[in-house]
């Protein structure tokens, strides 16, 4: 198990970051890499933490794939540097990724592979992570969580199973949480009221929290149009009662298939009255002509259920391609599961509430 670092270059911020693969996947050679174990059944890798191209540590299988009993956790990361600024949302990804696979550890009550104190110590550097990404996020802030002390838990990570000494950090386990695939929380009982948190119709903030997946904004090409959504608002009866809101954005073709990345806002800013509102600026990562006919960006609502520890899709949107043109939209909300295909929809409420958007059209001539 390794940590995933980041130096700065040239005074600017830069990530090492771990990329995700599937158990067995093909080789692919991080710069400095040894190759073993990841092509092995049954084997699951934690590669070593890169730094020009040099293996530094390694937290893997030791070549001969004896597996230890900590390296789960970290099934099919692989070293990666990015160094300019327009991957750095890729680095805050990555973080979050690792993030919620500790996660997915620490809830794990089949395997006997971690104690409950180990646990612990996995979720406390979920939270240090989560921390990281943020401060990468607000680049106009303060650091909260800086290079230097993310860099002290590797020997933390490296050594799981033997740590016995005290969190370097005061902080606390992420609560954990399980995000479902879409459409599986519908074989869940449904959501009860008390499931709700209090302060309906508050304006006080969101507590914060790490960052979503936004990509930024495309090259321009001459006589190509590009397209800026900005989220402003949804409206909710409920609006008040859901808990880290956050809207996962897709576009898909005919046959509901993915078009672009998928992307995730951040958790909302604030909830007021029967709104929450999201002011996020969402770029549709393939330029308007480019857009299969037929297809259409759908705008997922989420939020945490705390009693049952996962993340649910509560409605969805979608806005098809005639309806995009520069300035202000008004879109209905739809019932869950998302109907990608749009062959059965029903609406969420007879209320007059919708999800408000801004369109931005943007082209090079």
């Amino acid at each position: 198990m390794t940590a995933n670092l980041e130096p700065l270059v040239s005074g600017r911020r830069s990530e090492w970051i771990y990329v995700r693969g599937p158990r067995g996947l093909q080789k692919q050679q991080a710069l400095g890499s040894t190759q073993h174990s990841s092509e092995v059944p049954g084997c699951s890798p934690v590669h070593g933490i890169f730094k020009h191209g040099e293996l530094l540590s390694s937290g893997g299988c030791g070549g001969g794939c004896g597996a230890g009993r900590g390296v789960r956790v970290n099934t099919g990361l692989k070293a990666a540097q990015t160094l300019i600024t327009a991957e750095l949302m890729e680095a805050i990804d990555e973080y979050q990724i690792l993030a919620r696979q500790l996660q997915k550890e620490v809830q794990a009550t089949n395997s006997p592979d971690f104690t409950e104190e180990q646990k612990k110590t996995l979720g406390k550097i979920a939270t240090c992570l989560e921390m990281r990404s943020t401060s990468l996020q607000c680049t106009q802030s303060k650091e909260e969580f800086k290079l230097e002390e993310l860099k002290k838990l590797e020997t933390i990570i490296k050594n799981i199973l033997t740590y016995n000494k005290e969190f370097p950090f005061d902080v606390q386990p992420v609560p954990l949480r399980k995000i479902l695939a879409p459409g599986e929380e519908e074989n869940l009982e449904l959501e009860e009221e008390e499931d709700a948190a209090a302060g309906a119709g508050s304006t006080e903030a969101f507590p914060p929290r790490a960052p979503g997946t936004l990509l930024p904004r495309l090259p321009s090409e001459p006589g190509m149009t590009l397209l800026t959504i900005k989220i402003e608002k949804i409206g909710l009866k409920d609006a008040g009662q859901c808990i880290d809101p956050y809207m996962t954005i897709s576009v898909k073709d005919v046959n509901g298939v993915d078009v672009n990345p998928v992307q995730d806002t951040p958790v909302a800013t604030r909830k007021e009255d029967t709104y929450i509102h999201f002011s996020v600026d969402i770029e549709i990562q393939r330029h308007v002509e480019k857009l299969p006919k037929g297809a259409a960006i759908f705008f997922e609502f989420k939020h945490y259920k705390p009693k049952k520890r996962f993340t649910s899709t509560k409605c969805f949107a979608f806005m098809e391609l005639d309806e995009i043109k520069a300035g202000p939209i008004v879109i209905e909300l739809y019932k869950k599961p998302t109907d990608f295909k749009r062959k059965k929809l029903q609406l969420l409420t007879k209320k007059p509430l919708y999800l408000h958007l801004q369109q931005t059209l943007h082209k090079d001539s």
